[in-house]
Parts: structure tokens; sequence; C-alpha cells
């Protein structure tokens, strides 16, 4: 209570400097992150206002507290598109905990960034302040999905502005994932494997790490997996890996023909990731893009149950059933209502 107490005082002591000080120069000194933002706007500032801006933090009080205020900074700036996203177990104490943070993190991005670029974003990552091994990763991360990366070294005047270098996977990556598809499916959906199931993953050693006799992914292979499931995912429909999924006989044709481009083969084959995670968790985990529910009536036999496929119109929905413990995938269809 009485760090909280003392974080809470210095934090209001803070935020009442960075509200009445009007000299760049001064607003500069108080915070790496404000330093490197005020003079990567420095000769941009008149079309900055309709940028987003998502800042990342630790999970603990101090972090979260320097976070909001940064937050509040840039809103009294004009900036209203500004987010908070909480960095679960981000700490160098633990280097499992490090690696978690890590894996979610390049999971998270690999999923919203080209969505952004799709919709015209320049995306930059802001790395001055936080922990220099999670910049180090973070910087590698930008390699692949940011268009420029930013910081300033402690004490200099100059912003570092680094573009993006073009990277991509090498065809043996790729190779090893495409061959291991059931064990690398398994590892995305947060599964432990003993290294026999893995067999063909332990030659890519960045892809995973063995201790004892679990293996796990690692957060460059969590980023790997991301974007070689593009090169995978987008093309036609794969086998489901999972013992409690089988395509009915309809089923396979119904996605011929629905499936006109290859973002909606890459849809469909990520919600057919979610239903296994939806069964590993005996039904718990009931993802919103996937919403598994029981089907009024009868009015798509002998489907008794849905799931979303994609939500663009016109939205499609997999239609489904079981036969005791598996689930029958019958059709792919646009929605019924």
């Amino acid at each position: 209570m009485e760090d909280k107490q003392k974080i809470d005082s210095i934090a209001s002591d803070v935020e009442f400097a960075l509200s009445k000080q009007q000299d760049v120069s001064s607003l500069k000194n108080m915070s790496a992150e404000i330093n490197t933002l005020l003079s990567f706007y420095d000769d941009c500032q008149s079309s900055a206002y309709s940028d987003c801006h998502l800042l990342l933090h630790t999970d603990t009080y101090m972090g979260w507290k320097a976070a909001v205020l940064v937050e509040k900074f840039l809103r009294t700036q004009g900036f209203e598109q500004v987010n908070l996203y909480l960095c679960e177990k981000l700490t160098t104490r633990s280097t499992a905990e490090f690696r978690f943070a890590c894996t979610t993190i390049a999971e998270h991005f690999s999923k919203i960034l080209p969505g952004w670029k799709e919709q015209h974003y320049n995306i930059i990552f802001q790395l001055s302040g936080g922990f220099k091994s999670f910049q180090g990763f973070m910087q590698v991360v930008g390699m692949f999905f940011a268009d420029e990366v930013i910081y300033k070294f402690e004490g200099a005047d100059e912003l570092i502005r680094i573009p993006r270098i073009p990277i991509k996977l090498d065809d043996t990556a790729i190779g090893i994932v495409k061959n291991n598809l059931a064990a690398c499916r398994n590892l995305v959906r947060k599964e432990i494997l003993t290294p026999s199931e893995a067999e063909g993953l332990l030659s890519l050693e960045l892809f995973v790490e063995q201790e004892n006799d679990m293996v796990a992914i690692t957060p460059w292979g969590t980023l790997c997996w991301e974007l070689a499931k593009k090169e995978l995912y987008n093309k036609e429909l794969l086998d489901p890996h999972h013992e409690k999924i089988r395509y009915g006989q309809d089923f396979m044709k119904s996605a011929k023909n629905e499936c006109t481009s290859a973002k909606r083969w890459e849809m469909l084959n990520e919600r057919i990731d979610d239903l296994a995670s939806f069964i590993n968790s005996n039904q718990k985990v009931n993802l919103r893009r996937l919403d598994v529910k029981k089907l009024q009536g009868n009015p798509m036999p002998p489907s008794t149950h849905e799931c979303d496929a994609w939500a663009e119109s016109p939205a499609h929905r997999i239609f489904l059933h079981r036969e005791g413990e598996v689930w029958i995938l019958d059709k792919l269809a646009p929605g019924l209502h």
C-alpha cells in the first residue's frame, strides 16, 4: 500500500508538471517516450492528430501508471486515438514469463498489424524506454511488420530512424512448418508436446525449445508460424489435424464454391483452428470470432450447430453436428439470417 501511495504521489507531481510545462526541451527531459515522440512530430505536426497510438506497458502498477501519464499527455496535445496494451508477464526476472510475454505480443501484432497496413496506415515502432532485451525483440518484430523503427539514445538530441529492411522466411523454414503442420498447430494452441511429437521441428532451433521431456514454441517460433501460416492457409482447405474434427462429404465442395479469394481460405482455416481450441477447452473457449451456437429448429439438417467463418459481407457460417465426441463439418454457406 505504501508503494502504491508513493507511486501515486510521484505520478501526480509528474502529471502536474507535464500540464504546466510549455517549453519543448523541458518536456523532452521528463520522459524518454515523450522525448522521442516530440522529436518525431517536429516536422509533421499538421497531419499528426489522426494517428493512432498503442502504448505497451507491463502488468505492474508502476508500468500502468507510467503509460497512463503518457496517454494523458498525448491527449492534451490533440491526439484522440490513444490506447493502452497490457503486456502480461513482461518481466526480466523470469525467462519463462518474459518468453510468454514476447510470444503473446508476436501473436497479437501478427494478427492486427497486417490489417492496419491494408487500411494504408504507416506503422512505426517507438522503442525508447523499457527493457533492453524487449527492445531487441521488438526491433526484429519491426523488421517484419513496421515501416520504420525510431528511438533516441539517452542524452542524445538526434532521433534514430531505421527503415524497414525487407525480411521473409526462407523456403526451408516454410517447408519445415508445412511438413509438421499438425505439431505446429498443437504448439500454437498452447499445448506442450513431447520430443517425439515435435521431432520434425527440433531441427528449427529458433522455433521450439526443449526442457526435459517438454517442447514449447518460442517467441520467434510464434512469429515464424504466423508468417508461414499466411503462405499455407490462403491456398486451400487444410486437414484439421485434430482427432475430433472431421469434414463431411459436402464440406470440401462447399468450401471450394464459397472461398473465392485467398483471404477467405485463410479465414476458414483459422476458424477451424479456433474450433480445435474450442474442443480442447471442453467448449469453454468460444471466441467471439468463432461463436459456436446451437441452431434453432432444424433449418440445415444434419447440422445442429453453426459457427462463424467470416463476418465480411456476405457473412458465412460453418454448419456442423456431433457424432459422439467428433464434430462433423457439414457445409460452408451464407448465414441463415
